[in-house]
């Protein structure tokens, strides 16, 4: 019985010392990539993740488009959603299939959400589940609310784009934490951000952003919850798109693509303080999941 105790022990390594895989920008062999798309979170040894992880360059290659504006409308969470799942399309493909899709046919036609007015990704997400998803160029965005009817017949496109899965990482509101954002990302690739935006958030610039101060965080992973706090919401009012995550002389940071243009911030990128949900970050994650089909 001791020994068995023992060789637990010596099989516990910590986050700081154990071998990880290879930053992303060192790996350039596919079937390393993508070897957790198909799996659970669970399934995943945190302790095993990469130190630095940036969809924009791995192995030399980006998996993410460039920056866009939002315009005069509030449709943040539908560019979040959206271009999720072109960068999952593309890591599903090995950048074979690069389209890009409507983000004017969810604000136009989801009745889940509020068009210009606002929402919530997630229910993007559901509608593009029970609905379809359908390229940029089918229902160009105008960055207002236009009729549904504008959207061109998209039942002639070759190819049928849907989300086969949609859910709140952890397994419900609440459940989210550093740890299953960063399980998220690295196995199937960027994924909505949801945050608050303090004034000072508009003025950012360069380096590694915190609401506070920011603070030199440890090495270790913050698997605590909203649930773990006793707290049932926490207020979020913008989303954007996370695309990666690394550290910086021992300070760890979210790589986040906001929706204000390449003019703002590190060319329309920002890094944010991660582990200690900095402006909510961390508070609620969600993911979908895309698929395709030759249409019938």
């Amino acid at each position: 019985m001791q020994n068995s105790q023992e060789n637990n022990r010596n099989i516990k390594y910590s986050y700081e010392t154990r071998n990880r895989d290879k930053d992303g920008k060192y790996e350039n062999d596919y079937n390393e990539i993508s070897k957790y798309i198909n799996k659970e979170l669970n399934e995943i040894d945190e302790n095993f993740l990469p130190k630095n992880w940036d969809w924009r360059d791995i192995g030399g290659n980006s998996y993410v488009h460039e920056p866009q504006k939002q315009g005069d409308c509030g449709s943040c969470y539908i560019f979040s959603i959206v271009s999720s799942l072109e960068s999952r399309l593309r890591i599903l493909t090995n950048n074979k299939d690069q389209t890009k899709f409507s983000r004017q046919f969810p604000l136009s036609c989801s009745f889940y959400t509020e068009g210009c007015d606002g929402g919530y990704p997630i229910l993007v997400a559901k509608f593009f589940n029970e609905f379809e998803i359908v390229p940029e160029n089918c229902f160009e965005y105008k960055a207002k609310n236009l009729q549904c009817s504008d959207v061109c017949d998209y039942t002639q496109n070759p190819k049928k784009y849907f989300v086969k899965r949609f859910e709140y990482l952890g397994g419900n509101y609440g459940a989210t934490n550093e740890v299953e954002i960063m399980k998220e990302l690295r196995a199937r690739g960027p994924i909505p951000g949801n945050m608050t935006v303090p004034w000072s958030f508009s003025y950012y610039k360069s380096g590694i952003y915190s609401e506070h101060s920011l603070k030199q965080n440890t090495g270790k992973l913050n698997k605590t919850t909203l649930l773990d706090k006793n707290l049932s919401w926490s207020s979020v009012d913008h989303s954007i798109l996370l695309v990666g995550y690394g550290e910086e002389n021992g300070t760890k940071y979210w790589i986040g693509m906001n929706t204000w243009g390449k003019s703002w911030g590190e060319n329309g990128f920002f890094r944010i303080l991660r582990g200690e949900n900095d402006c909510n970050i961390e508070t609620m994650g969600d993911a979908a999941r895309i698929s395709f089909k030759q249409r019938e």
